[in-house]
């Protein structure tokens, strides 16, 4: 019984592809020789007689740790290596072959126990107080291996262990363990043992797929490795009084290591020598066909009802013709899996020519080509494509079709231009090809995806997409842009295109210039931070302009000038119109800002409306804009009568001035008149409006100043005018100011009447010596007669120097002339 159990070890490791005579020489060989003399040098003399080497020697091996499982495990690996693994099982890693029938499996495992209680238990050949212990061991061994090796599948996880098998194989690995020294270790120690075991056995057949070595029940791990454990653990964990050998615990350990040593030595070397020998002269695995189709048929011929079926379904040939049908037996399993067997094949075939007339009608040219890059065969939209007429045979050369000016494998665009077809169609998946058909000469362009052929592994499908027109449309398409965008480069608007969402995607020559971002920084940044215009320097960019549009879906035209923030920190002023883009459907597809350069002529409009408005000499205000502004103050106390608001004129007229200006040349009065304005300019407050009337006659309009306040102003100016010296060729001039204040308030009915006081003041401040500042007083102006008599007689002044043909009328203020009139009448004018 024990030499057939380390027999049928064997059979398993080698199983599904060893032949079956070889089997036979395996038993010849392990019961005839290697088993025979191992276990006389183990048990010899156990039933009387001599004790063979090893039991001399103190090795105990009780129940077969190594006199059985271990020599059949050193038997299973020498024939595993030679005989070599299953095929495809280390194809790509570890390919595990399902286990048949786990609930089998389990059940032989429970059978299996109870088996090896009465194995252990009876070797001690008697029933005696051992069988207890032993029946006890052998379970608590079991039990604890079956554990340890299923908590290793659980958690360890290793790729090389089938989990499913694994706690069976443990608790097999226990057993083997423990059969050893299951006499003459105590309950703990046999837990110890078997756990050991059951992580032995998960490691081992991790190991052995490492290496290659394919044992088709994992026998090697179970039997060999375990029970090379379990005769070592005799040493470790026997009760050394119930061994009854007389050695020490090292002494026994060194017995039992020769023992382990002896047997491996001997089975391995004796079971690898005959096999290789036997090897050369007989085949000792069944070919790969007879292994696919399973030893029951190759090497036995049992026939089953599922075989038959297989071997007709595979003389169908189903490759070639789907037409043909099975056989079916009414009644039994294989029948009906016959029957949804034929209907598959029907909707096959159906679906098969559904196919054809799809590839038939196809748009997309459709070739097949073999592994030398030869046409064999083209659906009608391919034929069309490359000019294959019914006169032409294939196989067609796939270069006699098109003669390639460029070719780019996809999608990186990789220049394959200089490879043959051969090497195109192998390697590469996604081609672009342009260039010209052999057949007409005409220009194509063409996409093409090759796959190798589901049916073949020397063709090749490949999917032709003509897209001639395409690439024409879309070269024109390019020449369109390319004309608008040198023409929107041209133009010295600045023209920025965005999506619906604000982000920049096109910005031409003036905008990048203007902004100060360059095209490839702004295509995709959001449009308030490229274009930053905004209405006041306080304000921010922000994305209003956007969300206006969208909402609004409207153009938007600026109605006053924008500032226009470059990312150069440069200013500009300019004006916009923003408007939306619509498609077909009236969907927003995007925003076009256009917008202009002003900043130059608003400098020049600012430059214009100052000259209108200011005095070229001297930039104060002119006479124009003096009377506009007191025009205005005059109207506001009238218009709110009751604010108690006051404000102030003053009329300044240079005493010494026309001294200067004859004296030392016009050159010199006008630095005076520069000079004096800025005195002047200096004295006033910045809400204040000072004026050059003409010559040298100065108005100013003192906004919101009552008389009191007025008075101090104008003695000031006075003082600071009366310090100025002129400097000439060593001499000095200065110059003196005669000044006349008048009020403005609810009482001023209008503008001649102010101008009146303010002139009154002015002329009184002249007749009391100069350099006078006078208040304007009722008294002054006798029912007003004076002044106006006097503004009145500037004007005929004026009116008379013009008709006389006189060019200098400011000249003659301080001149007496004598004109003739007549000849006997002398009349003297005093100015």
């Amino acid at each position: 019984m024990f030499c057939a159990t380390a027999i049928t070890i064997v059979s398993g490791a080698v199983a599904e592809r060893t032949r079956f005579l070889a089997y036979l020489f395996i038993a010849v060989i392990v019961a005839s020789l290697i088993y025979p003399i191992f276990t006389h040098l183990t048990w010899g003399g156990a039933l009387g007689g001599d004790k063979g080497y090893l039991g001399n020697i103190g090795f105990v091996d009780f129940a077969g740790s190594t006199v059985v499982h271990s020599l059949g495990g050193w038997a299973s690996l020498a024939a595993v290596i030679i005989i070599g693994p299953r095929t495809g099982v280390f194809e790509k890693g570890r390919q595990h072959i399902s286990a048949s029938n786990l609930t089998l499996a389990t059940l032989a495992i429970i059978l299996f126990i109870i088996g090896w209680i009465g194995f252990n238990a009876g070797s001690t050949l008697k029933f005696n107080n051992l069988v207890p212990t032993i029946i006890v061991n052998t379970i608590m061994a079991a039990m604890a291996g079956g554990i340890s090796s299923y908590l290793l599948s659980s958690f360890a996880k290793n790729p090389n262990v089938q989990t499913s098998v694994a706690p069976l194989n443990g608790i097999i690995a226990g057993l083997v363990s423990i059969t050893a020294g299951c006499h003459a270790v105590g309950q703990p120690a046999a837990i110890v043992i078997g756990a050991v075991g059951g992580v032995i056995v998960y490691y081992g057949s991790a190991l052995l797929v490492h290496y290659k070595i394919d044992d088709a029940i994992d026998a090697i791990p179970a039997h060999l490795f375990a029970g090379i454990w379990g005769t070592i653990a005799v040493a470790l964990f026997s009760d050394l009084e119930l061994l009854g050998t007389g050695l020490s615990r090292s002494e026994q350990f060194q017995a039992q290591l020769i023992g382990i040593l002896i047997c491996a030595v001997w089975t391995f070397s004796i079971t690898w020598i005959l096999l290789k020998l036997i090897s050369r002269f007989y085949r000792l695995r069944v070919t790969p066909e007879e292994e696919y189709v399973g030893l029951n048929v190759s090497e036995h011929d049992a026939r089953t009802d599922l075989v038959d079926f297989l071997l007709s379904v595979n003389d169908a040939n189903v490759d070639e013709d789907l037409s043909k049908r099975l056989p079916v037996e009414p009644f039994t399993e294989v029948g009906q899996i016959a029957q949804k067997y034929n209907q598959l094949m029907e909707r096959a075939e159906d679906a098969v020519q559904k196919t054809k007339n799809i590839i038939k009608d196809v748009q997309a040219g459709i070739l097949t080509l073999n592994k030398d890059a030869q046409v064999i065969n083209a659906n009608p939209a391919a034929k069309a494509i490359f000019g294959i007429s019914d006169s032409h045979h294939f196989p067609i050369p796939f270069e006699q079709l098109i003669t390639p000016q460029k070719a780019l494998a996809l999608p990186q665009q990789v220049n394959i231009t200089h490879l043959p077809w051969v090497a195109v169609f192998d390697t590469i998946e996604e081609i672009f090809v342009e260039g010209e058909l052999t057949t007409t000469k005409e220009p194509i362009f063409l996409n093409m995806t090759a796959s190798a052929s589901s049916h073949s592994e020397d063709e090749t499908i490949c999917f032709v997409h003509d897209i001639t027109l395409q690439k024409i449309a879309e070269n024109d398409l390019f020449q369109e842009k390319e004309k608008a965008n040198k023409t929107l480069d041209s133009i010295g608007d600045g023209v920025i295109s965005t999506s619906p969402s604000g982000n920049v995607q096109y910005i031409n020559r003036t905008a990048a210039k203007l902004t100060g971002w360059l095209d490839k920084d702004a295509i995709g940044k959001p449009l308030h931070r490229v274009f930053c215009a905004v209405d006041k320097i306080t304000d921010h960019p922000n994305d209003q302009l956007i969300t206006n549009i969208n909402q609004n879906r409207k153009t938007i035209i600026t109605q006053k000038s924008q500032l226009l923030f470059s990312r150069s920190d440069d200013v500009y002023a300019i004006r916009y119109t923003a408007s939306p883009i619509f498609d077909k459907e009236n969907k927003l597809t995007g925003i076009v800002i256009v917008f202009r350069d002003i900043t130059q002529s608003q400098q020049i409009q600012s430059k214009l409306n100052h000259q209108a408005t200011h005095d070229p000499l001297t930039d104060l205000f002119n006479r124009r804009e003096f009377d506009i502004r007191l025009q205005q103050i005059v109207d506001d106390v009238q218009s709110q009568p009751k604010s108690g608001v006051e404000h102030s004129l003053i009329f300044i007229d240079l005493d010494e001035f026309k001294f200067v200006n004859d004296i030392c040349g016009h050159a010199a009065g006008d630095t005076l008149l520069k000079e004096v304005s800025s005195i002047m300019n200096e004295t006033i407050r910045h809400q204040d409006t000072l004026a050059r009337l003409g010559g040298d006659e100065f108005a100013i309009i003192l906004n919101d100043c009552p008389i009191e306040r007025s008075l101090v102003i104008a003695e000031k100016i006075k003082l600071n005018i009366s310090q100025y010296k002129y400097k000439q060729d060593k001499k000095e001039f200065g110059v003196t100011t005669s000044i006349g204040v008048a009020e403005i308030n609810a009482q001023t009915t209008n503008v001649q009447d102010v101008l009146i006081q303010a002139d009154s003041a002015c002329y009184t401040s002249k007749k009391r010596g100069k350099n006078q500042v006078s208040v304007f007083k009722k008294p002054m102006l006798k029912s007003n007669k004076l002044a106006a008599t006097r503004i009145g007689l500037v004007d005929y002044k004026k009116r008379l120097f013009k008709k006389m043909g006189l060019s200098s009328f400011s000249n003659s203020l301080r001149r007496r002339r004598v004109i003739q009139r007549g000849k006997n009448h002398l009349c003297i004018l005093k100015f």
